[in-house]
């Protein structure tokens, strides 16, 4: 098959064009499929408190289970939560940074379908309508939004 193909090479080159298209988009796929995928969400500041304590627990408690480590992980973050707030300020904005990174490799997802002149007209009409009728449940300013817009 080698011979053939090195033989095919030499003296009909355009006869191999169709492998080595298949051969690029291959390289493709595979290229997309290792290619890092973003995040899925950002973690939160309890994530990142429980990744620092695990790690240092399991040092402290070498012989313990893992259970037993998660519950004392756990129990200090309880504890710290209640009595030293100020000390989980790091873990917080870390979260937050995180969540910034994530907002950042996500694109806006685009709308399903565009918007009916309904749509348009009751976004205008509530805003309206609210203020008008500041007192009254939204049902009624519904009401009276759909009733303008038969009328």
């Amino acid at each position: 098959a080698v011979a053939r193909y090195v033989a095919d090479k030499k003296e009909n080159p355009a006869a191999l064009a169709k492998y080595l298209f298949a051969a690029v988009a291959d390289k493709e796929r595979v290229a997309a499929h290792l290619a890092p995928k973003p995040p899925k969400r950002a973690l939160s500041a309890y994530s990142f408190y429980m990744k620092e304590a695990l790690v240092e627990l399991k040092a402290d408690m070498p012989a313990s289970k893992q259970t037993d480590v998660m519950r004392a992980a756990v129990a200090r973050y309880v504890a710290d939560k209640k009595e030293n707030p100020a000390a989980l300020a790091k873990y917080l904005f870390a979260a937050v940074a995180d969540k910034e990174r994530v907002a950042a490799h996500l694109a806006p997802k685009p709308p399903k379908r565009a918007l009916s002149a309904y749509s348009f007209y009751m976004k205008e009409a509530l805003v309206e309508l609210k203020a008008d009728m500041p007192a009254s449940k939204q049902t009624d300013v519904m009401r009276a939004a759909v009733a303008r817009y038969v009328a």
